[in-house]
């Protein structure tokens, strides 16, 4: 997990070099874990940095529960989206670009956005970036990093799997997009989840009839945090890898969440970006 002297030195650094009457903040929420920010995480706001050069840059969390379990095992604090926007409003900002690192929308988009609208009159602009997979262009660039990505584990005989969290929400129909924008690249790319649909029976299913043999499982999570390293790489008996080799198949399991990935990085910056130079302080959907 990566700490926070990233965020503060380039917050000091936007700072310093902002116009008092017209500072401007971009604002990276994510769900947040106990554990504290990852490096994917790190990496995507570096690029939201680079995008949006005139902003001073910052992080909270969606979820009270994580930002609560991360102060529990750190002993340090990080905001919530809430307490963000009161801190920016004490500091003097005036406009608030926030930008969600989040997959697809959904319950916990919607949670973020309920905040974030309680502050739209107290800022001159109020601006919110959509998350990573919004439009048809946004599938595609993604699934076009993604196939390149895996690219080296996928030679015969191997199925590629990514496998997200999955949401009773309507949003959980991204997953079937996306493996439908995959699929279009390679054959052996199979998309699941781990609580919703594809389940992981309709996965197995799937890559038996690829008559493969060998199976590589990669998280289709912004971070291969918790969830990844049990539910899908874990030794448990439930377990995505445990599944695949009870049925005969090889397993590699690559950790690896898609803000590792710089086309997903610069993806997300294109958001933030064409969120910012809105700058109309109305919500983009």
């Amino acid at each position: 997990m990566a700490d926070s002297k990233f965020l503060s030195k380039a917050a000091d650094e936007r700072e310093g070099g902002l116009a008092h009457a017209n500072k401007k903040a971009l604002l990276a929420i994510s769900y947040g874990s106990g554990c504290g920010v990852s490096e994917a995480v790190v990496a995507i706001e570096k690029s939201l940095s680079r995008a949006c050069p005139d902003c001073a840059l910052r992080r909270a969390f969606i979820s009270q529960r994580t930002a609560d379990m991360y102060t529990m095992k750190s002993g340090l604090s990080i905001d919530t989206v809430a307490q963000a926007m009161d801190r920016l409003e004490k500091e003097g900002f005036c406009e608030v670009t926030i930008q969600p690192l989040l997959i697809m929308g959904g319950r916990t988009l919607d949670s973020a956005t309920d905040a974030i609208m309680k502050y739209e009159s107290r800022f001159s602009a109020v601006n919110l970036g959509l998350p990573l997979l919004s439009s048809d262009e946004d599938y595609e660039k993604a699934a076009s990093t993604l196939s390149e990505s895996v690219r080296p584990y996928a030679e015969a005989g191997t199925a590629i799997v990514f496998i997200g969290h999955g949401t009773e929400h309507e949003a959980n129909s991204g997953y079937n997009r996306m493996a439908e924008a995959l699929a279009k690249r390679s054959a052996c790319i199979f998309v699941g989840t781990i609580a919703a649909e594809p389940s992981m029976k309709d996965v197995l299913r799937q890559v038996s009839q690829s008559k493969a043999s060998k199976a590589a499982l990669l998280p289709m999570m912004i971070s291969a945090g918790n969830h990844a390293s049990r539910e899908i790489a874990g030794d448990r008996r439930d377990s995505w890898k445990t599944s695949f080799e009870s049925i005969g198949y090889k397993v590699l399991c690559i950790m690896k969440g898609l803000g590792e990935y710089q086309g997903i990085q610069e993806l997300f910056a294109s958001h933030a970006l064409k969120a910012e130079k809105l700058g109309s302080g109305s919500y983009k959907d």
